[in-house]
């Protein structure tokens, strides 16, 4: 005749530490994956901003081209007047062009401030233009710098 082995309570199912090992382990994984998720995130985010930055400083330097090129003399008059001066100014759009003292308005429907630095010397014009934007991580800025002469002469 066979023998039926009686099976105590005990040795049925885990143990109360192997579940928490396991929960454990499924925890630490999950947490992993959710840093992993946030920090992708917060990359991609920030190099949309960057991208737009450039795009936007580009922008503002090409503009500034275009009124070297149409006359040169007012452009002089119109951005830097005085020689060996520095001159600031928003550009949040084009049509309203201001000098600042360092406040500058947002640039329509977006989370980005522009300025336009303009220095003097002689007949050569230093254009540095900085676009700002602040996210999770603080302040940012791009910068873009460009000198400017009569090339016509």
């Amino acid at each position: 005749m066979k023998k039926i082995k009686a099976y105590r309570y005990k040795d049925l199912g885990q143990s109360l530490f192997e579940v928490i090992v396991a929960l454990a382990l499924i925890g630490i994984v999950l947490t992993g994956i959710v840093a992993l998720s946030v920090a992708s995130i917060r990359n991609a985010s920030f190099a949309k901003n960057n991208a737009q930055a450039n795009r936007y400083a580009q922008e503002a330097i090409e503009w500034i081209r275009r009124q070297r090129d149409a006359n040169w003399d007012q452009f002089l008059n119109n951005f830097a007047p005085l020689d060996n001066q520095t001159f600031n100014y928003c550009l949040s759009d084009f049509l309203e062009i201001s000098l600042t003292t360092g406040n500058c308005t947002f640039i329509s429907g977006t989370i980005f401030t522009r300025e336009l630095r303009v220095q003097r010397s002689g007949s050569t014009v230093d254009l540095t233009v900085t676009v700002s934007w602040t996210d999770s991580q603080g302040r940012r800025q791009v910068v873009n710098q460009t000198r400017l002469t009569n090339w016509r002469r």
